[in-house]
């Protein structure tokens, strides 16, 4: 997979959820994890769905670390490993990254190249003209 040069988005508001300040004092690890798994799920384009390989391996949790996202509410179990609940609220969606990517590319203009004996080269996406 190609590297994903963004960001994943945390509330200007986080630091004043009730829940997520009662996590930060009761439990500052989970918190973290909650973090570490936003950014993760940024990266991969994953729409906020770990699988039980990500969270064990990639990220390096434990089953207990699991339990504790879950218990808390910051991960829904689902059929085949995780989300981070209300993912798609703030983040955006592996669809809407795509089709920002495309449109980005499809505003560009060619690009200038010069060939081994010096000549202009434009490419024009798949096209090449001398």
């Amino acid at each position: 997979m190609a590297n994903n040069e963004g960001y994943a988005r945390l509330s200007n508001g986080l630091w004043r959820n009730t829940k997520i300040r009662k996590i930060a004092r009761k439990d500052p690890q989970a918190l973290a994890d909650w973090i570490m798994a936003i950014s993760f799920c940024s990266d991969k384009l994953s729409d906020g769905h770990l699988t039980e390989d990500d969270m064990l391996f990639s990220l390096g949790f434990d089953e207990e670390s699991i339990g504790r996202l879950v218990g808390l509410g910051l991960l829904d179990q689902d059929d085949d490993g995780w989300t981070i609940h209300g993912y798609l609220d703030l983040q955006n969606s592996k669809a809407d990254v795509e089709k920002s990517k495309e449109d980005a590319r499809q505003r560009k203009p060619p690009q200038e190249h010069r060939n081994h004996r010096g000549h202009a080269v434009t490419r024009d996406r798949n096209r090449c003209h001398m």
